[in-house]
C-alpha cells in the first residue's frame, strides 16, 4: 500500500505555465488524506516558494525544498544540512573567478542572495523559484551558513563549470542537472538522502513510496 507519494515540482507537477489545476489537486489532496497518504513536493525550490504556489493548500505538505537540503512541514523546518559559511564562501569566491556572466544564488536561512548587478532578466528567473530574495554588492557580506548555492547559466556552461569545481568534490554536494543549472549542497546531501530522512521520519518503506517524475499536474 502506497503511503507517500514524492513528486518533482518544474516539467513534471507544474505546467508551462509554472502552475497547477488547482481543483484537480483539491480533488485528489481529499482522496489522500481520507487514505492516509502523505504528499511531498521534492524540488530545487525555496521551500517558502512552494508554500507560496500551494497558497491554503500547502498546510500539511511535507516539502523536500532548497534542493531536497531541507524538509518544511506546517511551516517548521524539521530537517535541514548546512554548508559552513567558510566552506560556502570558498566555492563563491571560485565561482566569481571562474566567470562574472553566471547567476550566482547564494541561498541561507533566511532567504535567497544575488548580487545587486544581476540583470533584470536574471533576476526574474530567481524570483520565480525563490520568495525570500535580497540584493548584496559584495557575497562576503553574507555571515550566515548556507543552505545551497546554485548557479544559472544562460551561455550553457554549467557541465565545464562543475569541472573546475573538482577541488570541492569531497567537501560539497555538486551536480549539474543541465548545462544551465548546477546546485551545490552539503557533503551527501542530495533527494535520495532527504527522501530517505522522510521516510525514516514518517516510517516509511521504499516499498510503501511512489515517486512522479513524469506527469504533469495540468
Amino acid at each position: 500500500m502506497i503511503k507517500l507519494v514524492l513528486t518533482d515540482m518544474d516539467g513534471t507537477f507544474l505546467n508551462n505555465s509554472g502552475d497547477f489545476n488547482r481543483e484537480l489537486y483539491k480533488d485528489v489532496k481529499k482522496i489522500m488524506k481520507e487514505k492516509g497518504v502523505v504528499f511531498a513536493p521534492v524540488t530545487g525550490k525555496q521551500c517558502e516558494r512552494v508554500e507560496e504556489l500551494f497558497g491554503d493548500d500547502a498546510k500539511d505538505l511535507w516539502i523536500l525544498g532548497d534542493s531536497a537540503t531541507r524538509i518544511k512541514h506546517n511551516g517548521e523546518f524539521v530537517y535541514e544540512s548546512l554548508l559552513s559559511n567558510k566552506l560556502g564562501l570558498e566555492i563563491i569566491e571560485l565561482l566569481e573567478e571562474i566567470s562574472l556572466d553566471h547567476t550566482i544564488i547564494a541561498c541561507t536561512k533566511s532567504g535567497a542572495v544575488i548580487k545587486e548587478t544581476l540583470s533584470p532578466e536574471e533576476a526574474a528567473i530567481v524570483r520565480s523559484s525563490y520568495a525570500q530574495v535580497r540584493q548584496v554588492s559584495d557575497f562576503r557580506e553574507i555571515t550566515e551558513d548556507f543552505v545551497k548555492i546554485t548557479i544559472h547559466d544562460p551561455a550553457f556552461r554549467c557541465f565545464e563549470t562543475k569541472e573546475k569545481l573538482s577541488r570541492f568534490f569531497e567537501s560539497a554536494y555538486i551536480v549539474a542537472s543541465e548545462a544551465a543549472w548546477i546546485d551545490i549542497a552539503n557533503e551527501n546531501v542530495h533527494k535520495g538522502t532527504t527522501v530517505e530522512h522522510l521516510q525514516r521520519l514518517l516510517n516509511v518503506t521504499p516499498e510503501e513510496r511512489w515517486h512522479s517524475e513524469t506527469v504533469i499536474m495540468i
